[in-house]
């Protein structure tokens, strides 16, 4: 996983101040690639469900997939509340999971390791993505070149729980 942070002119940004944005290479790739051939990926636009970020948002989602008529045995959410949501709407439809439905999330928040809840999860290392932002924010106000793209290399690790065989 490698992190993108690119620093913009304070010139470019509605406020005036300088924008710091953040975006994995995980992500960066999937949505370049994805755009770039849209036709290319018909068949699998249908297994992608698009909602908030959150649990309701996450249950919404599987609902939508689960009622579209695709034979759906696992859902990989893009973070934990969204794998919550899907593990909500298993529950109130009957569906057996790891055995029927496997469940992943990404974020590794507290809730995931809870013993009721026991989520698999990918787990990203939030306290050394903190860090090496901060010491890219120190550098740039202490004078660093603006212009150019740092690339931080992370490494997530999958966690196995219970939501998955």
């Amino acid at each position: 996983l490698s992190a993108h942070i690119y620093n913009f002119d304070p010139s470019f940004a509605p406020s005036g101040k300088t924008t710091l944005n953040v975006m994995f290479e995980s992500d960066f790739n999937y949505w370049a690639e994805l755009s770039q051939d849209m036709e290319k990926y018909k068949a699998e636009k249908e297994r992608i469900a698009e909602g908030w970020f959150t649990i309701e948002g996450g249950r919404k989602a599987a609902k939508k997939l689960f009622e579209s008529g695709l034979e759906i045995d696992a859902v990989f959410g893009i973070n934990d509340l969204i794998a919550l949501g899907v593990l909500q709407y298993c529950n109130e439809t009957g569906r057996s999971v790891p055995e029927q439905v496997g469940v992943i999330g990404f974020d590794d928040i507290s809730y995931a390791a809870l013993p009721q809840i026991q989520l698999t999860t990918v787990h990203q290392p939030k306290h050394e993505l903190g860090r090496l932002i901060f010491d890219t924010l120190y550098k740039e106000i202490k004078g660093a070149d603006k212009s150019q793209l740092t690339k931080l290399r992370l490494e997530p690790q999958l966690v196995v729980r219970k939501t998955t065989k």
